[in-house]
């Protein structure tokens, strides 16, 4: 299953208002400057997050630090990485874009009833077998995109590997704002999980450091994934 596909399968839908407001606002913090981009994320067990990142020190020097935390991640970054996995359903065409009426309003699993039950939406069964729990920023300026890693749940219930190639901000993906949004919103909660938002007190049970800045202290590591 490590075999790239392609992204160019469709033209891109119409946008709504939430989506346009989340890329005002991403379009305005980068106009404002970053001391600290994040460049990659993973979340591991859906309990901790890996990240990478880079740090501009001072003009034309910028080091790219990579961080392991054992922090408990708080609920809301496991919801943000979530919102990915219909993307890597659809890029890996394993979901035609056409039957996604509203990407912002998917359907749900009925939890009392067994996946081939005949009355489960089967677009909400397919899209139960997708996972992410990885994304990496790639390239810059117009060149920029992200490459989504994860896994498909297959017939066995044993799980195989996805990665897609890069999918450019200016790509023809059919959801590619929504995409960039979802990106963006999952870089956001790493900011914060990076100042010392995470799991409630009563889940955490490690033992781990804030600075006093805020920022968790992690594992320095040579590779993120």
């Amino acid at each position: 299953m490590g075999r790239k596909k392609e992204a160019d399968i469709g033209t891109k839908k119409k946008v709504n208002s939430y989506t346009q407001e989340r890329l005002q606002k991403l379009v305005e913090k980068q106009l404002g400057g970053q001391e600290i981009e994040i460049r990659a994320g993973y979340l591991k067990d859906n309990m901790f997050c890996h990240y990478e990142y880079d740090h501009t020190v001072a003009a034309n020097t910028t080091d790219n630090i990579k961080r392991k935390s054992q922090v408990p991640v708080h609920e809301d970054m496991i919801t943000a990485f979530s919102d990915l996995d219909v993307h890597l359903a659809v890029i890996w065409k394993e979901i035609n874009p056409e039957e996604i009426k509203d990407i912002d309003n998917l359907p749900e699993l009925i939890e009392d009833l067994d996946l081939d039950d005949p009355g489960q939406d089967k677009l909400a069964v397919m899209l139960s077998k997708f996972s992410v729990n990885a994304f990496k920023i790639v390239g810059s300026g117009e060149n920029e995109g992200v490459v989504l890693i994860g896994q498909k749940q297959l017939d066995n219930y044993e799980n195989g590997k996805l990665e897609t190639p890069v999918v450019k901000w200016q790509s023809d993906y059919p959801f590619v704002n929504e995409l960039h949004v979802a990106v963006f919103n999952a870089v956001e909660e790493i900011e914060q999980y990076m100042q010392g938002k995470q799991a409630p007190p009563k889940q955490q049970e490690l033992n781990f450091e804030v600075g006093v800045d805020g920022e968790v202290r992690g594992i320095e590591e040579d590779e993120v994934f």
